[in-house]
């Protein structure tokens, strides 16, 4: 048996999949039982200007400052997004499902279509995980979620875009099996 706990907001950051593989190939019979037993991690689309403000300059004493924002973070924020004021601007989505049984896991990237329900300014795609801890168990970090330490993975968009109740955003998901990246692509 493998319990195993390598999970950080970003879902993959903390090597679950590889040491999950290097377990079966060194450690554990075939028929070993591996938990958490996957996960599931959805996106949605999050308006927070004060969230998109805080890993942003402008001036300081006088000096434009903007030019800096060119090494804002480049993956994720860690945060929990109902520690700032925001709007979400869209119902969650599915992203990628995780099997943590399956030894065959490989990279993946995939367009995803995210039906805008309310107007606003998309400031940035936030990702939470649903992990199956067993058939019958299941523990969330969504937003607003009471029973949970983890935060959310925020991925900050480099030019927020309005949007429109029944638009449809494109955002590229990949995954190389240690990260996942999420972007807007399109309206």
């Amino acid at each position: 048996m493998l319990v195993t706990e390598l999970l950080n907001a970003g879902f993959l950051g903390e090597g679950i999949l590889q040491v999950i593989a290097h377990a079966r190939a060194n450690l554990l019979k075939p028929d070993a039982t591996i938990l958490p037993k996957g996960g599931t991690v959805y996106a949605m689309l999050v308006e927070s200007e004060r969230l998109f403000e805080e890993d942003r300059t402008s001036e300081a004493c006088g000096f434009d400052m903007r030019l800096f924002n060119e090494f804002a973070s480049a993956e994720y924020l860690t945060k929990r997004i109902n520690a700032y004021p925001h709007k979400m601007l869209s119902d969650s989505v599915e992203v990628f499902s995780f099997d943590f049984l399956d030894a065959d896991q490989r990279p993946e990237t995939k367009g995803i279509a995210i039906p805008v329900t309310t107007d606003g300014v998309c400031h940035a795609v936030l990702l939470w995980f649903r992990l199956n801890l067993t058939d019958t168990i299941t523990l969330e970090t969504k937003p607003r979620a009471e029973d949970t330490h983890w935060r959310q993975a925020i991925y900050l968009e480099a030019a927020p875009r309005r949007l429109q109740s029944g638009d449809a955003c494109q955002i590229l998901a990949q995954h190389d099996c240690r990260y996942i990246s999420l972007k807007l692509t399109g309206e």
